[in-house]
């Protein structure tokens, strides 16, 4: 069984980067919905996680303690190198890479892990996502193209600060997240054929939105719900793949959440 609810919320974060009360509200109501579902299951044992929505607060302390307080939930809050190898581990169980790079572009920052021979080199966890990047840039729907520009030319100066990984070929892009699951659903409405992934010049001719109407209408029948960060998560993409002339991206259709469940399962085992 698979639910999800976005909750989105990096837009209720306020100018001191603290989650508001209407944030921590939301995020309350949306588990709470989720225990009834667990309830109804009568799982044994419910594991809850936190990722860079919470880690990257300034009062994720006080949001964790009502919130564990208010759900009866325990909040494990993940570290940017935890919440990485676990996105990582859960990739790898459905796309088959020697070498690459793994990028999760979520609603608040994006998470790259550079792997080789089934091992992880190097990861880091960059304060860019796709909703964050339309409050920051974006002043309608859709982003302009000089907002794209500007998005792009962000993100590259991010990507400038990470060391370089000499070691490790990155052709090849391995992609998680419901920004580039998106995508690929559009890919394969503009070729009417199924795939695991798309080349960078498809990304790139997602992006070019020539035909606009075209561009939305295969939004909003593929993810309407997305519309609003479709479109800055594959610039962010776009300049990932630019910046390391990537060739390629697959696309795993399991990620942290599947990564983080293997972890537990094996700890139960030992």
């Amino acid at each position: 069984m698979n639910r999800k609810t976005v909750a989105g919320l990096v837009s209720y974060i306020d100018k001191d980067n603290n989650l508001t009360l209407e944030g921590v509200n939301t995020l309350i109501e949306v588990l709470t919905e989720h225990k009834i579902i667990l309830k109804g299951l009568k799982q044994k044992h419910v594991y809850a996680f936190a990722t860079a929505s919470l880690r990257n607060i300034a009062n994720s302390e006080s949001v964790l303690k009502r919130v564990t307080e208010e759900t009866e939930l325990a909040i494990d809050l993940l570290s940017e190198e935890e919440e990485a190898t676990f996105g990582y581990l859960g990739a790898v169980q459905s796309v088959t890479l020697k070498e690459g790079l793994y990028v999760d572009i979520g609603g608040g920052s994006t998470e790259l892990v550079f792997f080789k021979r089934n091992k992880i080199i190097y990861s880091c966890s960059l304060g860019l996502g796709s909703l964050n990047a339309y409050v920051k840039f974006v002043s309608k729907l859709i982003p302009t193209k000089e907002e794209e520009k500007e998005i792009f030319k962000y993100f590259t100066s991010l990507l400038k600060e990470i060391p370089k990984i000499p070691d490790v070929n990155c052709d090849d892009i391995c992609g998680v997240g419901g920004t580039i699951r998106a995508s690929l659903r559009i890919q394969e409405r503009l070729t009417r054929l199924k795939s695991n992934g798309y080349t960078i010049n498809d990304l790139r001719n997602i992006l070019d939105r020539k035909d606009y109407m075209r561009y939305i209408t295969n939004i909003l029948k593929t993810r309407p719900d997305r519309i609003h960060t479709i479109t800055t998560g594959l610039i962010i993409l776009n300049a990932i793949a630019t910046f390391y002339d990537s060739k390629r991206i697959y696309i795993s259709t399991y990620g942290v959440r599947e990564g983080y469940l293997q972890d537990k399962i094996l700890q139960i085992q030992e």
